[in-house]
């Protein structure tokens, strides 16, 4: 009985190792040189808003509505990489903002546990 169980234990560990190796493998044959790709988009409303749409090496302004879509307008090449860098730019700026809050309050810690003051005495 224990055998049974042990066996199908481990074909059961195996087909899932299986699965993460094909979507593994499939991600990476994908890689990031899709030709289509979503970069942005901001909601205006329900069923409403403004997508920002890569296609190829150029990225499409569409608004969208619940029954169509418009193009406003087309970004070259050189716009969209500046685009993609000014987002991650933001993201590591956040990013690292908490990390600079979080220091600046360890060191009003540090000096009030210097100085001998309590937080009911500030």
């Amino acid at each position: 009985m224990i055998d049974v169980v042990f066996q199908v234990f481990i074909a059961l560990v195996m087909v899932i190792l299986l699965i993460y190796a094909i979507a593994f493998a499939a991600k990476k044959r994908r890689g990031n040189s899709s030709f289509l790709g979503m970069l942005e988009y901001l909601s205006l409303g329900p069923k409403r808003g403004i997508a920002v749409v890569r296609v190829g090496k150029k990225a499409l302004v569409l608004g969208v509505s619940q029954t169509d879509f418009k193009l406003l307008k087309t970004i070259g090449e050189q716009e969209v990489q500046e685009i993609a860098f000014k987002k991650t730019l933001d993201t590591e700026m956040i990013r690292h903002r908490g990390l600079l809050n979080e220091m600046g309050s360890r060191i009003k810690d540090m000096v009030r546990k210097l100085s001998g003051k309590t937080d009911k005495e500030n």
